[in-house]
């Protein structure tokens, strides 16, 4: 009867936890990437996991930031990078990256040009 009343218990217990059933959440790091042959630029990103944004002004290149997202609380996020040129020469790439593998990415040339990417998580 004790044995009885464990199980129960225990499965009680397991079944009330809450939370999705399946496999465990899965961690992925996402990357944020700016470089280019120009020295320096404004840079706006989300973070695709809190939703926030985050400006940082005349940085120099080449800069790059590794956050991370959950599977599958994360998946569909929204993410967003972009740099503006702040001189009058040389180029701007931004990218993104989903453990380790380019997720998507964009350039400009343009004097003072401005390039974006967005986008939602894999």
């Amino acid at each position: 009867m004790k044995k009885i009343i464990i199980v129960i218990l225990t499965v009680f217990l397991l079944l009330s936890c809450g939370g999705k059933p399946g496999t465990p959440p899965i961690l992925h790091t996402f990357t944020y990437e700016v470089t280019g042959t120009t020295t320096r630029a404004n840079i706006t990103y989300q973070d695709p996991q809190e939703g926030d944004y985050t400006q940082i002004f005349n940085r120099t290149l080449p800069w790059s930031i590794e956050l991370f997202y959950l599977e599958p609380d994360d998946v569909g996020n929204s993410y967003y990078l972009s740099a503006r040129n702040i001189t009058s020469a040389g180029s701007v790439v931004v990218s993104a990256y989903v453990d380790g593998i380019l997720e998507k990415a964009e350039q400009t040339s343009d004097p003072f040009g401005f390039v974006a990417i967005y986008g939602t998580t894999p």
